[in-house]
C-alpha cells in the first residue's frame, strides 16, 4: 500500500508530464494564432485566442497544484483521496477473492457430485453383478433339481391336468394336460419317513395337509394368499 509521500510523488510526476504536454500545445497554439493574425483570419484568430487562454489556465492550475502538494497544503485532501483509492482497491481485491473462492467451491462441489455419481454407478454395477451371479446360481440349482425329477413322476405328469402335480426339492411341477375347471391346484410332496404332504392352492389360501400310510390326511397349515396380476410370472412361482 502506497504511503502519503509516495502518493504525492506519483501525482507530482503525473502532473509534470501533463504540464509538459500542455506547454507543447500552448506553443503550437501561439504559432497558429500568429499565422492567423498576420493573414487577418478573424475566425481562426478567435479560436486561437480561446485555445491559448485555455492552455494557460490549465498550466496555471497544474503549477498551483504542484506547489500546493510540495508545500504540504494539500496533504489532507491527498490523504483522503489515498484512503478512498485504498478502500476501493481492497474492495475490488475482496470481490476478486470471493469470486475465486466461489469458483473453487463450485469446482469442489462438482467434483464431489461426480465422485458420488461414480460411486453410485460402481455400487449399482456391483449390485447388478451380485444379483446376476445369485440369479445364475439359483437357476443352476433350479435346473439341476428339475433334471433330478424321478422318472415315475415325470411319467405321471404327462397324464395329469395342469392344476395337479408334484413338489420335488421345493420345485413345483404341473401336469401336461389341460387344467380342470374351477378346481384348486393340488400338489403332492413326498417327505422322509413315508410322509405325504398335500398342498391345495386356490386364489384365497394355500392349505397344507399331511398323511402317513393309510392314515386320513389332516390340516397342518393354512396360508392366506395375496391376489396378483395373472399376467405376471416369475421363476419363483414354481418354487415352494
Amino acid at each position: 500500500m502506497a504511503t502519503l509521500h509516495q502518493y504525492k510523488n506519483n501525482e507530482i510526476k503525473n502532473l509534470q508530464t501533463k504540464l509538459k504536454q500542455l506547454n507543447t500545445f500552448l506553443v503550437n497554439a501561439e504559432k497558429t494564432y500568429e499565422h492567423a493574425r498576420k493573414n487577418n483570419l478573424i475566425s481562426e484568430k478567435r479560436i486561437g485566442e480561446k485555445n491559448i487562454d485555455r492552455y494557460k489556465q490549465n498550466i496555471s492550475d497544474i503549477e498551483e497544484r504542484i506547489t500546493g502538494i510540495q508545500s504540504g497544503d494539500l496533504d489532507d485532501e491527498i490523504q483522503n483521496q489515498l484512503d478512498i483509492e485504498t478502500m476501493e482497491r481492497e474492495e475490488k481485491e475482496e470481490r476478486h477473492m470471493m469470486k475465486l473462492r466461489k469458483k473453487k467451491l463450485n469446482k469442489d462441489n462438482d467434483a464431489k457430485i461426480l465422485k458420488q455419481s461414480r460411486d453410485k454407478d460402481r455400487d449399482l454395477n456391483r449390485t447388478n453383478r451380485n444379483m446376476t451371479r445369485d440369479h445364475n446360481r439359483l437357476y443352476n440349482i433350479f435346473e439341476k433339481n428339475s433334471n433330478s425329477l424321478p422318472s415315475y413322476m415325470l411319467k405321471n405328469l404327462k397324464e395329469m391336468p395342469n392344476n395337479k402335480g408334484y413338489i420335488w426339492k421345493d420345485i413345483r411341477f404341473y401336469g401336461y394336460l389341460p387344467a380342470e375347471a374351477d378346481k384348486p391346484d393340488v400338489l403332492f410332496e413326498k417327505l422322509r419317513g413315508g410322509v405325504m404332504r398335500i398342498h391345495e392352492i386356490n386364489e384365497r389360501e394355500h392349505v397344507i395337509f399331511e398323511k402317513k400310510g393309510r392314515e386320513r390326511k389332516h390340516v397342518i397349515d393354512r396360508i392366506q394368499r395375496k391376489r396378483k396380476d395373472n399376467n405376471q410370472y416369475s421363476i419363483m412361482d414354481f418354487v415352494k
